[in-house]
Parts: structure tokens; C-alpha cells; sequence
């Protein structure tokens, strides 16, 4: 401070004065004694201080507080937010299947109440991590929603991708790397993608090496194959492709012909005959669909059809390829991925599309095995003629077509033949005569002769399922397993109907309705019989959509499922009686279930429903047939057996059962489903029916037997509908 005095004769005179009051300073001695002027000073500058700091501390403590009123105001109003606006409408969301819309909101939800009990639990449903791996690494990876055509690519990273948290929905995937032709697919789970070279096999996709199932025998014997890696094209070969081969002189070259035996109205045609069957509207060489020696003006880039098998063979050997076997096409094809595949593929009556504008495709990334053109396989079929496989449907034809093994003549020009080509990269060789032999047929069970059986034998078919009115002695554990969807989980056991043993079953409460409450019994597909405990809720795609429609979910753990199970794992192979003997105990626990709700104050008994998925809906109208206190059914992805179960089990013949139906039923199928055809399975289930005409109702979808992924939002409407209508409405809280 004296430093500062502005009178100068105040102030030091010179540094060494300064530093003497340094000294005295840190030698603890009064310095200001020799400037009487200062105490004042200081004393008024200290005052002063004190002041601005009373001032400055109570300020800061207001501010402090101020912000912490703020940050915890916030914070409660986030997660009044999260807890009373965000959650109920992610749930709802959920109930709707609209699972990119519950993503986004339950993201955000997640940074107030990351603990919560029921975002926990619909987290895993409402998201899922990918990861995607490409030969060679560092390719651009990129998605979207794959209805949403119209967004955006949403660019994800370089690869490998580890564990990156999508909406659970279906995603088309652009893959592209410098020097790499680009790949696209469509794929719901993690995936790798071996790309190639822009000038190796252009316009052809790698396909990963898989285990072939080929049939030894006709009564379902099969035999595996390990089938290696190959390629096969992007598209369907198009006019312009084989405009190629005619203008190289390909009808007037052996050459491409070679190794083809022309067997027509049992004669041997040589070569030279045999070509001349093969010409265009106007007499020249070339497809049934040309005229001139030329494709229709303006159609270059659409697939060229109107071809034989001949035909086909010989383009890909011209091309230095080969037509794929059915066991390469269907491999290829992912038919189980029909549910995505199908609606966005050809199938229009008006005729064929250029190749690749059809969006429609798998996991491999291929345009077009949908629709557009049938195409030409390798095998033959074991029938005489040597008929040859042609697969993946065409335009104007039915849907289901991409699922069937349809064959024709060799011969055969129609106008909807076409076909793609394949590559074996190593060596031909490695392709064995078991996936080139012919194919046998799959013995399909014909109903179109089928007759039921007389009511007298009917009823003695009935005696099987019947037992002793014995006490159920049932006991109630509760299961505090909270879920949005269910207010109470119970697991109930109780006294079979054989054998002295105790079935179980869990009775799922829904939320938001007053007891007594409508009650749904279900019955599983096929995995419940490889699974080894029942845990959680079980087949949610399905049984979920049962509590959302205000209904009880009982769910019966039958003999030889979950915890139930057999030593091995049970089918319809293991024997004629063993089959039978487990279906019959099956029944019997569905029937002492329907018991059992009978007993409880809280279940309306006179409105009780049935609920099969596939294995559930194939056996659904034996157990209505058997079981008359159903009021409803619904009947997801089942259908009549493909073979004939019942040559040595007449009395379990579907039909029979099926024709005493009175239940009414709602059927819910895809049309493309692989495992219970539309046409030799579904149909002939619902028209045998005895159920009237007016109270039943076959719902069909485009797609396979997933067709949940894609229709939840639709099947669920369907089954509030038809439960509405037979059982009355629920009553909300």
C-alpha cells in the first residue's frame, strides 16, 4: 500500500527501502509504524473488503442454491417425464409393434431412470446390437428401415462393427470399399460380408459354404452334404445378356451344347434337330418371346424368357458357368426370409420388371428370386421324362410359388421361364453327383379324396382322450416377475390325467381389467419341445399378443415340453404309437387346464378361448373337435400334415377331427409358408372345417411361416377382432 500512496513523499524512495520492510516483514517486525497514514487506510480498505465479501459470499450462496434448485427441478421434471409421459407411451408403442418409435423415446428415457424395471425389460425387445464384419475390413457400412425406401442411408462406421444398438426392425445393409463392387442385403442379425473384386465375376454374389439336407428316400430320409463356397448372379440374365450369345453364333455352336442328352416323345433327337425347336415368333434362333432374332425394343435390362432348359444350359456354358442345383438355388433364395422377400418382389400380372428394380431380397443380397421369371435349375426330377426343377415363381403366378418346387419339361418355352447362373470358384468337381442326381418328390399327403370317418368310429376315436373326473389338487406359487404386460404371473401345478403325475401351467394376469377375466389357453410350435425350462413368457411374438388384447394367458407346460420334457427330444418320427401316445397325454393336459380354470372366481368359464402357433395350430382342430368348451380358436402358421401321419395312425386322422369342428376359427397363415403350404396344407384345413362358413375366416399374409416380424400390428387386429366378437369385449379399469 505505500507503494500505491500518491503523495510521492509517502511513497519508498528507493528499492532498498522496500526490501528493508521486506526483511522486517519476514522477520515478523512492525513495518507500519514508519507510515502513520497507512492504519487509516487499511482499516478503511478492510472495512470495505469485508463488505464486498459478505456481499460476494452471500451472492455465490444464493447462485449455488439457485442452480441447485434449478438442476433439481429439472432433474424431477425429467423423471416426472420419463416415468409418467415417456414410459406408458414406449409401452404402448410396444403393444402397437411401432418399435423404432419406442427406440428414440425409450433412449431418451434411459438417461433419468436407466434402473427402471420395465425399461429394462423392454430394452432388449425394442433395440438389438449388430455387428458386421467384411472381407477385407474397413468397408463403409450403411443402413435403413427396409419398407422405408424412401430415407435416407444411415452411415454406421467402418468395419468391423461391434455391437452397434439398432430399433428392432428388418434393415436393408449398403456395404462399400474402394475396388469392391457394392453389396447389398437385407438381414435382421449380425452378418459378414465377403466382398468382391469390381473385376472378378462381375455382377455375381459370394455365398458362404452350408450343409445341404438331400433326400435318400421318399418316405423323408435325408443325407448331409457340405456344399462349398460359390457364386451366383446378382440378377436374372437379361435380353441383352442373351442377345450376347445369339449374336456369338450360340444356336449354330455345338460347343455349348455338349454333354445334353435331347430326349423328346422318348426318340433321341441329335443336336442338329433338337435346335430347331428352339426359335423365336418369327422362325429365327432365340427365345419364344422374340421376334427376329431380337428382344422386344426398350426391354434390354429385363430377364430373358420364353427359354428352355436346353436353352439355359447352354447360355451358361457359353458364359463359362453353370445352372445352380435346386440345392444352391434354394440356398440362395433364403425362402425362409419369404415374410420380406415377397412383398417386394414381382409378382404383378402386367408382366416382367427390368432386373434389380424390385427391391425385394434375403440375407445374400440377390434381386428377383421372387417373381419377376421362373428360373431353371440343374436337377431333374425321379418321375420319367426327366422333367427339370424350375423355381422362385414368375409374374402372374401365385405368391407361394417362391416356396414350391415347381418342375416342367425341359422343353418348356413359356414366357414366364427364365433363369440366373452360378460359379464354382474352386473347381467344378466339387459340386458331387449327390446335389446334380435327380430329386425325388416329396410325398405330399393328397386331401382332395379324403373322406372323415362315420360318427360311430368318430366316437370310439374319442375314447382315447377321455379320463376319470379325479380332483385336480392344484397349488398356487406367485412369481413376482413385474412386466408391463401382466399384473400377476402365477405357476400352478396340479394333478394330471395319467399316470399319476403333476402337470404344470402359468396363468398370466393382464393389466387394466377387472376379473372375472376372459381366458386364452395356448399351445406352442415345436421349440417348446427343445427347450429345457420354461422361463420368462415364452414366444412372445405370439403369446404377448394375447395379454395386450385384455385377456388371460394360460399356458400349460404339456407333456414333453420344457421342464416336461422327454430324455430326447420328441417328433413325429420316433414311432407310430409313441406319437400317438404323446399326442393323446397332450390333449389330456389341455383338457384338465380347461378344468382347472373352471375352479377359479377370477376366470370367466363360459368365455374361454384356444391360441395354437404352427405345432398349436396344426393340432388345433383335433382339440376342438375333442374339446367342446371352447367358445373361439385362433389358428397362427399351422395347417394340415404334408405327409400322411395317419397310414399307420388312423385314428388320428386330421381330417376326421377336422370335419367335427364346430369352434369358430380364425386361421392366420402366410401364403409363402415353407412349412404348411398354402395349397396342399392351409386350404384343405379350412375347407374341411365343420365349422360354418359364416364363423370361420383364413386370414393370409404375404410371407412365410415369421410372418409375426412383418404383420404383428395386422394379426394382433385380427385377433381383438375375432375375440371381441365371440367372446364380448374386455372391460378396462
Amino acid at each position: 500500500m505505500k507503494s500505491l500512496e500518491k503523495d510521492r513523499s509517502r511513497r519508498y524512495e528507493t528499492a532498498h527501502a522496500l526490501a528493508e520492510d521486506i526483511e522486517r516483514h519476514l522477520r515478523h517486525e512492525p513495518i507500519l509504524a514508519r507510515s502513520p497514514g497507512i492504519i487509516y487506510r487499511l482499516q478503511k480498505l478492510a472495512r470495505r473488503r469485508r463488505s464486498e465479501i459478505v456481499v460476494t459470499a452471500v451472492g455465490t450462496v444464493l447462485l449455488v442454491g439457485l442452480i441447485i434448485a434449478i438442476v433439481m427441478y429439472r432433474r424431477a421434471s425429467h423423471l416426472q417425464w420419463a416415468r409418467g409421459e415417456a414410459l406408458p407411451q414406449v409401452v404402448e408403442f410396444v403393444r402397437e409393434a411401432d418399435y423404432r418409435a419406442a427406440f428414440a423415446l425409450a433412449r431418451r428415457a434411459r438417461k433419468y431412470i436407466p434402473q427402471d424395471s420395465t425399461l429394462v425389460e423392454l430394452w432388449p425387445r425394442i433395440s438389438k446390437e449388430y455387428s458386421i464384419t467384411t472381407t477385407p475390413t474397413g468397408a463403409g457400412i450403411w443402413c435403413r428401415e427396409y419398407g422405408a425406401m424412401d430415407e435416407p442411408w444411415q452411415y454406421l462406421g467402418r468395419s468391423p462393427l461391434e455391437n452397434i444398438t439398432l430399433p428392432q426392425c428388418m434393415y436393408r445393409w449398403k456395404i462399400d470399399k474402394a475396388g469392391f463392387a457394392m453389396h447389398e442385403c437385407v438381414a435382421a442379425d449380425s452378418f459378414a460380408v465377403q466382398l468382391q473384386e469390381e473385376n472378378f465375376a462381375p455382377e455375381m454374389v459370394w455365398i458362404d459354404a452350408f450343409t445341404a439336407e438331400i433326400s435318400t428316400s421318399g418316405s423323408g430320409g435325408t443325407t448331409q452334404v457340405q456344399v462349398p463356397p460359390y457364386l451366383i448372379d446378382k440378377y436374372e440374365i437379361t435380353n441383352e445378356q442373351f442377345q450376347a450369345f445369339i449374336d456369338a453364333g450360340g444356336y449354330g455352336s455345338a460347343e455349348y451344347w455338349q454333354g445334353l442328352e435331347f430326349i423328346k416323345d422318348d426318340r433321341e433327337l441329335t443336336w442338329e434337330e433338337a435346335v430347331t425347336h428352339f426359335m423365336d415368333s418369327t422362325g429365327q434362333s432365340g427365345p419364344s418371346t422374340w421376334s427376329e432374332g431380337r428382344y422386344p425394343q426398350g426391354q434390354g435390362r429385363h430377364p430373358v424368357r420364353g427359354i428352355s432348359w436346353f436353352e439355359a444350359v447352354a447360355y451358361a456354358q457359353f458364359a463359362g458357368k453353370s445352372l445352380p442345383t435346386l440345392y444352391h438355388w434354394e440356398h440362395a433364395a433364403c425362402l425362409r426370409e419369404s415374410a420380406v422377400i415377397v412383398p417386394y418382389s414381382n409378382f404383378a400380372t402386367s408382366g416382367t420388371a427390368p432386373v434389380g428394380s424390385h427391391l425385394g431380397m434375403g440375407h445374400t443380397g440377390l434381386y428377383d428370386m421372387a417373381g419377376n421369371v421362373k428360373e431353371w435349375c440343374f436337377n431333374a426330377t425321379d418321375e420319367p421324362g426327366s422333367h427339370r426343377y424350375i423355381l422362385g415363381g414368375g409374374w402372374g403366378e401365385q405368391t407361394y410359388m417362391f416356396t414350391s418346387r415347381d418342375f416342367r419339361s425341359p422343353w418348356n418355352r413359356a414366357a414366364v421361364n427364365g433363369f440366373r447362373c452360378v460359379l464354382y470358384p474352386d473347381s467344378e468337381e466339387l459340386v458331387t453327383s449327390a446335389l446334380l442326381s435327380p430329386i425325388e418328390q416329396r410325398l405330399v399327403k393328397d386331401y382332395s379324396t379324403a373322406v372323415p370317418c362315420s360318427d360311430e368310429e368318430f366316437k370310439i376315436m374319442l375314447e382315447q382322450f377321455e379320463y376319470d373326473p379325479t380332483p385336480l389338487n392344484p397349488e398356487v406359487e406367485l412369481i413376482d416377475e413385474p412386466s408391463p404386460f401382466w399384473r400377476r404371473k402365477e405357476k400352478i401345478t396340479l394333478d394330471a390325467a395319467y399316470d399319476g403325475e403333476r402337470m404344470i401351467a402359468y396363468l398370466f394376469v393382464p393389466r387394466s381389467v377387472e376379473p372375472p377375466y376372459q381366458a386364452v389357453i395356448y399351445w406352442p410350435g415345436s421349440s417348446a419341445y427343445e427347450s429345457k425350462s420354461f422361463q420368462d413368457l415364452p414366444e412372445r411374438h405370439s403369446t404377448e399378443l394375447i395379454l395386450t388384447c385384455g385377456r388371460a394367458l394360460l399356458f400349460p407346460v404339456y407333456k414333453g415340453t420344457y421342464e416336461r420334457g422327454f430324455d430326447e427330444v420328441w417328433s413325429v418320427h420316433e414311432g407310430p404309437l409313441a406319437f400317438r401316445d404323446a399326442y393323446t397325454q397332450m390333449v389330456k393336459d389341455l383338457r384338465r387346464s380347461v378344468d382347472y380354470l373352471e375352479t377359479r372366481d377370477d376366470i370367466d368359464s363360459e368365455r374361454i378361448a384356444y391360441c395354437g402357433m404352427s405345432a398349436g395350430a396344426a393340432f388345433g382342430p383335433g382339440v376342438q373337435a375333442v374339446e367342446d368348451r371352447f367358445k373361439a380358436a385362433v389358428l397362427i402358421s399351422g395347417g394340415f400334415p404334408t405327409r400322411d401321419v395317419t397310414a399307420q395312425i388312423p385314428t388320428l386322422d386330421p381330417v376326421s377331427y377336422t370335419a367335427r369342428v364346430k369352434t369358430p376359427v380364425l386361421m392366420i397363415n402366410g401364403k409363402e409358408d415353407f412349412v404348411f403350404p398354402y395349397a396342399t396344407s392351409q386350404r384343405p384345413m379350412y375347407e374341411f372345417l365343420g365349422t360354418p362358413e359364416a364363423h370361420k375366416k383364413h386370414q393370409v399374409y404375404p410371407g412365410g411361416h415369421g410372418l409375426l416380424g412383418l404383420f404383428r400390428k395386422q394379426i394382433r387386429a385380427d385377433m381383438l377382432n375375432w375375440l371381441d366378437r365371440y367372446l364380448g369385449p374386455v372391460e378396462s379399469r
